[in-house]
């Protein structure tokens, strides 16, 4: 074999006038259905700035929230969409209500206080829902 060969030739029909083996790629290509997440995915024939979650309507305190929460995993490569990280969100979450369960039993907030911080974290149980 001489150096102007190539090492691995091109496989049959490749370089010829025959139609190869390919996978269409069109714009009108059929959908796979919508998925939870789907409307935040921006399609590359789509180039309008995607909405913020929700369209055209005011978001929510807590759906506000939620993509705070969201930004802030973003800034250590991570994101609350993924199930897993969800679930160590939602665990972290868990150990803070038995946190302020210790802080009532201890006198260093009341049960009314207890109540309410509980009641903004359980909200939060959310969050990997609304990103």
């Amino acid at each position: 074999m001489s150096a102007a060969e190539p090492a691995h030739p091109a496989p049959p029909g490749i370089n010829s006038a025959q139609d190869a083996d390919v996978i269409p790629l069109t714009k009108n290509r059929a959908g796979r259905g919508q998925t939870s997440r789907s409307g935040r995915w921006n399609h590359m024939d789509n180039h309008q700035t995607p909405a913020p979650g929700g369209g055209d309507r005011d978001r929510t305190d807590l759906e506000l929230v939620a993509d705070y929460v969201e930004k802030s995993f973003n800034q250590i490569d991570r994101t609350i969409s993924n199930d897993e990280t969800a679930l160590v969100f939602v665990r972290s979450l868990d150990v803070f209500v038995h946190v302020l369960a210790g802080a009532h039993a201890k006198g260093i907030i009341t049960e009314d206080q207890r109540d309410d911080l509980v009641e903004l974290l359980d909200a939060l149980r959310s969050a990997p829902d609304l990103v």
